[in-house]
Formats: C-alpha cells, structure tokens, sequence
C-alpha cells in the first residue's frame, strides 16, 4: 500500500539516490554536478529546519518519490506572505504514471504548506530536458499557472581554500 509521509534521516539514501537517477535520465545540466555524499549533510540539517519540508512516496519501504520545498517570507521581505519553492522532487521511472504518485504528493505537500500558513507554492520545470510539455500538463491539472520565467548560468565556484 503506498503511503506519503515525511521524510526522515534514514530516507535521505534512497531519496538522493532517486534525486541521482531522475538527474541522470534527463541530462540536467546540475547532474553532473551533483554528490550524495556532498548532498547528505545538507539535507540532513534541512529536515531540522521549520525552514524545510521533504515527503517521501512510500511502499513496502522502497521509497518511489520525494519532493523538498524550501519556506520563506516572500522575496520583497514580507513575513505575512509565506512562500515554498521546490527545491527538488522526483519520481522513479518505473513508478512514474503508476497510481498518479506525483499528483499524490503534491497534492499531500499543498495540504501540508496550508497548515503551515504557507501562502504560495512556486514549481520549476527544466524544460530544456525535453519533458517541458508533460510538466506544464501536470502542473496546470494541478492549478498551477506561469508567472515567470527563469534563466540559469552554471557559476565556478572558486573555494577559498583551493
């Protein structure tokens, strides 16, 4: 029986793995970049945070997806307008279309951010990883509209002890 709960310190193996999976089978340009090793003490500080908020699909405890959102006042500074941005979520191919686990989880992470007093939900779409249209489906099913549009260009991070 599936079952969406929040996320714990002993998923964050499972999670970072499916985050390396799903990051990989789209070519996103931060996979090649990324690190569970370097990923687990972040993540792992982040769900002590009231800052943070991270569910896991569950079943048989082979986690099948997890979605992350960061909370904080909205970017003009306002601490009466809460927002959430995803910081990450996945769905593991072979789960994905399977008893709409990605509507399930959004829709338990919505009811979650309500409760929390969390006024917007901000979503990313990579759409230069060619699934552009199947995301802007899914999120319009959900009630989600574009506001805006957001440009990237990867930083070399230069360490001072380097």
């Amino acid at each position: 029986m599936l079952i969406i709960r929040k996320a714990v310190e002993g998923d964050l193996e499972q999670v970072l793995a499916g985050i390396r999976q799903f990051l990989e089978e789209t070519g996103a340009s931060i996979g090649a970049n990324f690190s569970e090793t370097k990923s687990f003490p972040f993540y792992r500080a982040a769900l002590s945070t009231d800052l943070f908020e991270m569910l896991v699909a569950e079943e048989s405890g082979k986690i099948m997806a997890g979605l992350a959102v960061v909370i904080a006042p909205w970017r003009q500074g306002n601490p009466d307008i809460l927002i959430a941005e995803e910081m990450g979520w996945f769905v593991l191919k072979q789960y994905r279309g399977n008893a709409k686990i990605g509507i399930r989880l959004y829709k338990e992470m919505e009811a979650k951010l309500r409760e929390r007093g969390v006024n917007f939900l901000y979503m990313s779409s990579m759409v230069r990883m060619g699934n552009g249209e199947k995301i802007d489906r899914l999120y319009r099913k959900l009630g989600y509209e574009i506001e805006q549009v957001r440009y990237v260009k990867p930083l070399e991070v230069v360490w001072p002890w380097q």
